[in-house]
């Protein structure tokens, strides 16, 4: 959000608007208190000091990017006067008259202005969110002051940026250093909690049995999941090489499935790390949507572009929110390059598509993520996704950290200005990720039942939980020659790393090493999803009893016959007569 301070001047002199900004130091203390409710107070106090003796301010404009004031008062020292008041999209300005004409060298202007706004403190569960805009002004400024004021019963706070010059009890002071003509970001509060009830809608056309999936939400480096129900339950659930959650359904013949989900979603400030490190060789491939190897790419200059808060400051500074195309048909995705080609067209995707594809073109793995963000303004926080208004945002691979890290250049770009790369708030629910192709799988609400009209995705607040930990069952199915069948079944609603819930699958075990007859019976130990499990099994021989019997037989047989052959040839003896 970005406020722009104007200074209406009247000369007395023949002088010149553009140096005329120049005669005046400004100095400014603004004070932002936040109730329990959220509702912020915010005053402006105002100095500004001549420097020249016959040059004065007679009007005065501020610009803010609060959308909802309340209870505007301007005082001119302590006189009251009445303001014009114009909103224009995200903007209200805000214009009046001095009553007071200060003239003189080094005299000083002294006013003030202050409103109530719901626009600086969101409170989501149990996280409150702050976001005070940066301040831009063309004015010689002499000296600022923002103080945020927050009651005493806030959470703990996790993360502010930039860092205040004082401390003082529940008050957080920053200085024109400190604060470097940045916007103010704060989060009180870890951990969010949210319960999600989706429906999804899915039909067999066909005259024979019929597979189908749907995309549930998963966990991410952000987001823990536990399903609590799901009616009816799929055949089974897997994980595709992105990580999605895929339930299997098998449909008979022209048959149409209701199906009901209920889930709890945990999410968390500080990303976990992979176990292990992944392939992220896919996330730095062009696709037909990241098309970074097309022309248009080739007229960046991307080797300036050297890490991902370079590229996000590209794509929040060169597109443009169209507010207009919010509701077109998210299926009809345009190019990173189209992107780039008509930057005043833009909606959550093209900022994600432009993100992934520069990222991707500067080595960096990328990917986007499709879900549902919860904004309480949808002016300053647009959700662009048609059907039950989702929301997309990309995430890219820190290598150091080893960890996703989601950003959302679309809210920075239409907040103008509040940091959504180094601080992703605890509103952004993941339904799905994409990182082969920017289409499979659909997210939660679009599988919609046509004869309805009812909303299929529905979020709110609930209080934090402690989810059960997976319950991983792990036996020895089966013996197929030299391979032990190994059956991972996780009957649970919690996933164990790339094990999902309510899920089944199959690996295999080959062995070194059987005996030739008799079982014998060995322990064998595997490990899945980082923890060993230690299983007995009775190692079937190479020759089973019907095999060995059947040899037995057949050597008995020859057996018999060599030694009937034998005694054959033994009984006949020559004869030898004399006469």
């Amino acid at each position: 959000m970005r406020r722009i301070i104007f200074l209406c001047l009247v000369f007395l002199l023949a002088a010149k608007p553009a140096s005329a900004l120049s005669q005046f130091t400004t100095d400014y203390q603004i004070t932002y208190k936040v109730d329990a409710t959220g509702l912020t107070n915010v005053k402006y106090q105002i100095s500004q000091t001549n420097n020249l003796s016959r040059v004065y301010a007679t009007e005065f404009s501020l610009s803010v990017s609060h959308t909802n004031i309340e209870n505007l008062k301007v005082k001119d020292f302590t006189t009251p006067i009445d303001p014009d008041i114009v909103l224009t999209n995200n903007i209200t300005n805000i214009n009046f008259p001095f009553i007071n004409k200060i003239v003189g060298v080094d005299k000083t202007h002294t006013f003030s202005i202050e409103y109530n706004t719901h626009d600086i403190a969101v409170k989501t569960g149990s996280v409150w969110e702050i976001n005070i805009p940066k301040i831009t002004t063309n004015e010689s400024i002499n000296n600022l002051t923002v103080n945020l004021q927050i009651p005493p019963n806030f959470p703990k706070l996790v993360f502010v940026d930039p860092k205040p010059t004082k401390i003082t009890n529940n008050i957080y002071t920053f200085s024109s250093h400190s604060l470097a003509n940045k916007p103010i970001s704060a989060l009180f509060g870890s951990e969010q909690f949210f319960e999600l009830n989706t429906s999804y809608y899915l039909e067999n056309e066909l005259n024979s049995n019929n597979q189908k999936t749907i995309a549930l939400p998963p966990n991410t480096s952000y987001q823990e999941v536990l399903i609590k129900d799901i009616s009816p339950k799929p055949d089974n659930i897997t994980a595709d090489p992105d990580g999605n959650w895929l339930a299997v359904y098998t449909l008979k013949p022209k048959q149409k499935l209701n199906i009901d989900l209920k889930q709890i979603i945990k999410l968390q400030f500080t990303p976990k790390s992979e176990i292990g490190t992944p392939d992220l060789s896919k996330y730095l491939e062009p696709t037909k949507t990241w098309d970074y190897n097309s022309q248009e790419f080739q007229k960046i200059n991307v080797g300036e572009l050297k890490d991902p808060q370079q590229i996000f400051n590209f794509v929040t500074d060169s597109l443009v929110y169209n507010y207009s195309l919010i509701e077109k048909d998210p299926l009809s995705r345009q190019t990173a390059s189209f992107s780039l080609q008509h930057p005043t067209q833009a909606i959550c995707t093209n900022f994600t598509d432009l993100f992934v594809a520069l990222a991707r073109k500067n080595n960096l793995p990328a990917r986007e993520i499709q879900g549902f963000a919860m904004s309480e303004n949808e002016k300053l926080k647009p959700l662009s996704l048609a059907k039950d208004v989702l929301h997309a945002w990309p995430e890219y691979f820190d290598k150091e950290k080893n960890t996703w890290i989601q950003v959302d250049p679309t809210w920075t770009n239409t907040t103008n200005g509040v940091d959504y790369f180094n601080k992703l708030d605890l509103n952004h629910i993941a339904f799905v990720i994409h990182g082969q192709d920017t289409t499979p799988p659909l997210p939660a609400g679009f599988y919609k039942n046509p004869e309805k009209t009812t909303k299929d995705v529905n979020v709110k607040e609930t209080d934090p939980i402690e989810f059960p930990p997976a319950n991983i069952q792990v036996e020895i199915k089966e013996q197929r020659g030299n391979v032990l069948i190994v059956s991972v079944k996780n009957p649970s609603g919690t996933a164990k790393l790339n094990i999902p819930p309510l899920s089944h699958q199959e690996m295999e075990i080959n062995l070194n090493s059987r005996p030739i007859v008799g079982k014998s019976t060995k322990t064998v130990t595997v490990e899945i999803a980082g923890d060993q499990y230690t299983l007995p099994v009775s190692i079937k021989p190479i020759l089973q009893p019907q095999a060995l019997m059947a040899i037995l037989a057949t050597l008995l047989i020859l057996l018999i016959l060599i030694i009937k052959k034998i005694k054959n040839t033994n009984s006949v003896f020559p004869v030898s007569i004399k006469t």
